[in-house]
């Protein structure tokens, strides 16, 4: 906690000394005990609350907690701040970049008990915490106090619930959002706790990329996701394998999280969206952009979880664009023609600005092959990329026919002629070759927690 940080110590009620009467009890066992002596007290309304547990309770706090219809946890195990009016961000309770100060033990809007933090982005933060309602951890995602974030916040909303009433099964790869509120003028999402990301998941395996039959069966989750954000006109607009999650240690189960960037088809705001590895052309160009994005975004990721590591690193988008020329040779000229931006990247005769990156290594136009950029003997998965990384969107596979890919599916059609006996047998049979499709695999315990 901030040395600056001004917090009070109330004193414990006799009726509440329980809570706190074991001094060897201490960290997440304190919590649990606490939780435990006060299990069957709860829901309390605001009156009996400020009854039995208003000496934990600031002013502010005395004040805030009559709106509330029902409470659940109070923070009573929490060193709280001491807000006030006029004293700083939001009374206290932000920072000066509009965050909200977390407090371990502290409650969020009188039912969830903040443990600990989970992740940082622009947006804001998100926490781990223990919903006293559900008897559940939670994750929760608590939005910046400033009106840009609170708006496209909005926007996520919209779109988590409208992929959650169509997705009532949970059949579709995606974070479910369980509950929003508003919370000291910071909009929050909760949602259910999911296990670790790709990206530290690679991490801990020291990037040597998971196995292509592991990758081949994220690729058919992702699609799985993707099919259902296509049908409902969604485009997430920053996936990448920090936003894709294991549901648990024990499976290579996945959700699709973060739809904070994600936007409808028809209503595009922002024109600076995807992380630069994994942005389409049409975005660093300029061209506007659709749905297809998304497909651009699960080649690369497809390719860094098989090798670990990034297929295209750019550290800016010149660079970007530089390693993509590199691998898929140079954008059609058309696609060039209606570019926005086409000047920033190529001089007038229509070659590169940039052709090394900054360690003075050269990466000239279709100097290197996607099969030598990914090193793998799959031409099946070759192709499969290929498909995704087609320079114009509307070339680019779709979800649907991406699940559709022989790669995906195990199934080739043959276009070798038959042995005259068999021929004879199968008389005008169309004949497959069927790949075994490759089971469940767990991952190493290396790459678990």
């Amino acid at each position: 906690m901030s040395a600056a940080m001004e917090v009070t110590q109330p004193k414990l009620s006799a009726a509440s000394r329980s809570l706190k009467s074991a001094s060897s009890v201490s960290g997440a066992n304190h919590a649990s005990a606490a939780r435990a002596s006060v299990k069957n007290e709860f829901p309390l309304t605001p009156s009996k609350a400020l009854e039995r547990y208003g000496r934990y309770l600031t002013a502010f706090e005395e004040q805030e907690i009559q709106a509330y219809q029902q409470i659940w946890y109070v923070g009573q195990l929490a060193r709280k701040i001491n807000a006030s009016e006029g004293k700083g961000p939001n009374c206290g309770y932000d920072d000066d970049k509009g965050r909200y100060k977390c407090i371990k033990h502290d409650h969020i809007a009188y039912r969830y008990e903040i443990l600990k933090g989970l992740g940082k982005g622009s947006f804001g933060d998100v926490v781990k915490a223990y919903d006293h309602k559900t008897k559940q951890h939670r994750a929760v995602k608590i939005i910046r106090n400033e009106r840009r974030f609170h708006r496209q916040a909005q926007v996520e909303v919209k779109v988590l619930e409208l992929l959650k009433r169509n997705d009532r099964r949970h059949n579709h790869n995606l974070i479910h959002i369980n509950d929003w509120f508003l919370f000291r003028n910071h909009l929050c999402i909760s949602f259910d706790m999911l296990h670790q990301d790709l990206y530290t998941a690679l991490k801990k395996d020291g990037f040597r990329g998971f196995t292509l039959p592991q990758v081949k069966k994220f690729a058919g989750s992702l699609l799985n996701c993707l099919r259902l954000l296509r049908r409902q006109r969604v485009i997430h607009c920053d996936l990448k394998p920090e936003n894709i999650l294991l549901t648990t240690s024990e499976s290579d189960d996945i959700k699709v999280i973060d739809f904070g960037s994600a936007c409808l088809d028809h209503q595009k705001v922002h024109t600076y969206i995807q992380s630069r590895f994994y942005r389409a052309p049409e975005v660093i160009l300029g061209l506007g952009y659709s749905m297809a994005i998304d497909m651009w975004s699960l080649g690369c990721i497809l390719v860094e979880l098989y090798t670990g590591h990034p297929i295209f690193p750019g550290r800016d988008e010149k660079e970007q664009l530089m390693y993509q020329i590199e691998v898929l040779g140079m954008p059609p000229g058309p696609i060039l023609e209606a570019a926005k931006r086409t000047a920033i990247f190529f001089d007038s005769n229509g070659d590169l600005r940039v052709t090394t990156d900054r360690k003075g290594r050269t990466h000239t136009p279709s100097s290197k092959t996607l099969q030598e950029a990914v090193g793998v003997n799959d031409e099946l998965f070759i192709d499969f990329l290929h498909g995704c990384f087609e320079w114009d969107p509307s070339d680019r596979m779709t979800p649907k026919e991406a699940t559709k890919h022989p790669w995906i599916t195990g199934i080739v059609e043959s276009d070798e002629p038959l042995e005259p006996n068999l021929e004879a047998a199968l008389g005008a049979m169309t004949v497959t070759a069927a790949a075994p499709m490759p089971s469940v695999v767990k991952l190493s315990t290396d790459m678990q927690p």
